[in-house]
């Protein structure tokens, strides 16, 4: 029964519990407990005395806390990417230039004429002589022509002064003559002559008429008076560089006529003098060996053993150098004096010039300008050239010509 009423009470107690308890709150309205807030549609309302009565307040709007700010994110920078460096390149070495060789890799001898190398040893020689010589006062007589022009004349007294000082140790004579003239200068130079040489069958007048092309010939003589002299005409038109040899190698025929040149072979007489005014001369101007090259080839059409005159074939020359044989045939041709009776102008239509030039070049190439010039200078008193040659070259005439055979063909071979 006890339990039953206990339940009861509590049953009524909790049915009597105020009603606005359980009501929004709205301003002026009871409320039960000053004090306490109610928030309600976005105001706060609080619980207050007003004339002593416990009312809701007017209500404050609610301050909504603003929400957190959405962060902007912060961008992830980008990396700057590392840049790649470019190689360095590796420089190429710049190849070391192989020096131009001035020497031969083994020494001329007659065993070993070398092509390229012959030419220039046999130069290097002369000149090295040359520089060691002093200039010797020259006095040389000039009878020059009246249409002569000056600027070949001054060019032909400075090619004299080389053949002046390079011989001067073998030839300095007291006097002598040199005759020069034009192409249009010919009754003048045949009075000339005439007062040095006397009267003769030599017309200078007539050589200039059978050279309308080119005046350019010169020889070396005596004058009545046994004095060394040489003529040469000076083409008005001009002189080519060939022509830079012309006076060289007629001073030095009055060389060889101190020296019996009348005993001399013709390869000795016109080869020497050809080789001489080339070297000094030509190679002088032009010192690639080009121009003397081109010279001695063009020489080579003088070859015509069986005729006369300057017109012969150097395609018959080659064919005969083209054997060893054929070679030795050739220069044992011109061991003919150049006076002996046999043909006029045996030694220029046997190609003394050039055959005879290469082979001085050789000589002088192997064993030097002194040996070759005391060469020459036995020839007075000798009785054999063949012996001397072989004293002075240690090798004789037929063997030099076996040795020489291959350097003859490629010299002619342009």
């Amino acid at each position: 029964m006890r339990k039953a009423i206990l339940s009861l009470t509590i049953l009524m107690s909790i049915s009597h519990l105020p009603a606005y308890s359980a009501t929004p709150p709205k301003a002026g309205s009871a409320c039960s407990k000053q004090g306490i807030t109610k928030d309600y549609k976005g105001k706060t309302f609080k619980c207050i005395k007003f004339k002593n009565k416990l009312v809701w307040s007017k209500g404050n709007l609610v301050k909504q806390a603003a929400p957190p700010p959405t962060p902007t994110p912060t961008p992830t920078p980008t990396p700057t990417p590392t840049p790649t460096p470019t190689p360095t390149p590796t420089p190429t070495p710049t190849p070391t230039p192989t020096p131009t060789p001035t020497e031969p890799s083994a020494p001329i001898t007659f065993d070993n004429l070398d092509l390229k190398w012959t030419s220039v040893i046999a130069r290097k020689k002369i000149l090295r002589e040359f520089e060691n010589l002093t200039q010797p006062r020259s006095n040389a007589n000039f009878r020059v022509g009246p249409n002569v022009r000056v600027d070949l004349l001054d060019e032909e007294k400075r090619l004299l002064i080389i053949a002046e000082r390079m011989f001067s140790g073998y030839f300095f004579p007291e006097y002598y003559e040199i005759l020069i003239f034009s192409e249009r200068d010919g009754t003048w130079a045949d009075k000339e002559k005439e007062l040095l040489l006397g009267l003769s069958n030599w017309s200078i007048s007539k050589d200039i008429e059978n050279n309308p092309k080119a005046c350019n010939f010169a020889g070396a003589t005596r004058t009545m008076k046994n004095i060394p002299m040489y003529s040469m005409c000076l083409d008005s038109r001009g002189r080519g560089i060939e022509d830079k040899q012309t006076t060289i190698h007629e001073y030095f025929h009055l060389v060889q006529q101190k020296y019996s040149l009348e005993k001399m072979t013709c390869w000795l007489v016109e080869g020497s003098a050809t080789y001489f005014g080339i070297a000094l001369g030509v190679d002088g101007s032009d010192s690639s060996g080009e121009s003397s090259l081109r010279f001695i080839n063009s020489l080579a059409n003088q070859y015509n053993p069986n005729g006369f005159g300057t017109k012969g074939s150097s395609d018959e020359l080659r064919a005969k150098l083209s054997t060893d044989n054929g070679a030795i045939s050739v220069l044992r041709d011109l061991e003919i004096r150049p006076f002996e009776i046999r043909a006029p102008g045996s030694c220029l239509n046997l190609a003394a010039y050039t055959v005879g030039s290469i082979a001085t070049e050789a000589l002088i190439a192997v064993k030097g300008f002194k040996t070759y010039m005391d060469f020459i200078s036995t020839f007075p008193t000798s009785v054999d050239w063949k012996i001397e040659f072989r004293k002075h070259f240690e090798i004789s005439p037929d063997d030099f010509y076996l040795k020489l055979a291959p350097y003859l063909r490629g010299r002619l071979n342009t």
